[in-house]
């Protein structure tokens, strides 16, 4: 009699063996062991060529640099900064002490200036109202003076290895020539005003025409005037008016005119 199976059917893989299906390597991993090992036969000769190569290469000598050749670094210099150029409007009652002592130079050095500077000009003469130009080195030293002598020169001083160098130089202008005209409202100095012009301009006009028009009291509403008068430039800014070549004026219906012209020594 058979003895009836109570535990349900369990089926156990056999352990060891390579006969099941069941324990064999997935397919993929043979196949990529496969395809390495076929690498590696492949790769192989490859390889021994190179040690081949590596071990038997010739030895080549080192190479040598003319070191004469290469250029040296020099060391950079740098460049020293430019003075500082300060611009200052003498006042009236100041004098060349209290400008430099403001700046930092010391009564010493001020005297010595003033000194070697006097064979060519008295700097205790300055003028209020003109504008000196100082410049001044990192080390607070005068470099440098600029100042203006008239309309026409200026006095330059330089700092040199022996002290100050003065000297007067003319102001290098750019002329410019330009058209000028307007209409009498009030005054003249209020028609040149209007135009964009400065007062000097109605000054120099009254000059042309001094003996031929009373500006005070013979102007009238309507009066009309134009001329051709020269402009002076210095480093592109106008710094005064020159000469007046050519002007007109109508003064109470009657018309006067002015131009200019020179002659030599003897009237010719």
């Amino acid at each position: 009699m058979r003895k009836k199976r109570s535990d349900p059917f369990v089926f156990l893989y056999p352990i060891g063996g390579t006969g099941s299906s069941a324990m064999r390597r997935p397919l993929k991993k043979r196949r990529r062991d496969r395809i390495i090992r076929t690498a590696i036969l492949f790769a192989l000769p490859f390889l021994l060529i190179a040690a081949v190569y590596l071990v038997f290469k010739p030895s080549q000598p080192p190479v040598e640099h003319d070191l004469s050749e290469v250029p040296l670094e020099q060391p950079s210099l740098a460049a020293a900064p430019e003075p500082a150029v300060v611009e200052s409007v003498i006042l009236p009652g100041e004098t060349l002490s209290d400008i430099l002592e403001d700046n930092g130079l010391s009564p010493v050095e001020i005297d010595r200036l003033v000194r070697e500077v006097k064979p060519v000009f008295n700097l205790a003469q300055i003028v209020a109202g003109r504008t000196m130009k100082i410049g001044i080195d990192g080390e607070g030293r005068l470099q440098s003076l600029d100042y203006p002598l008239g309309r026409e020169e200026y006095l330059l001083v330089t700092r040199g290895e022996s002290g100050y160098a003065a000297e007067r130089k003319a102001y290098a202008f750019e002329t410019r020539i330009s058209y000028v005209d307007g209409v009498i409202a009030d005054h003249l100095y209020g028609a040149i005003l209007a135009g964009g012009e400065g007062a000097g301009l109605a000054a120099e006009l009254e000059n042309v025409f001094d003996s031929d028009i009373d500006f005070y009291a013979g102007i009238r509403t309507g009066d009309c005037f134009r001329l051709i008068v020269e402009k002076l430039y210095l480093d592109g800014r106008f710094r005064r008016y020159g000469d007046i070549l050519a002007a007109e004026f109508r003064n109470d219906g009657r018309l006067s005119e002015g131009y200019r012209f020179t002659y030599d020594a003897e009237g010719k």
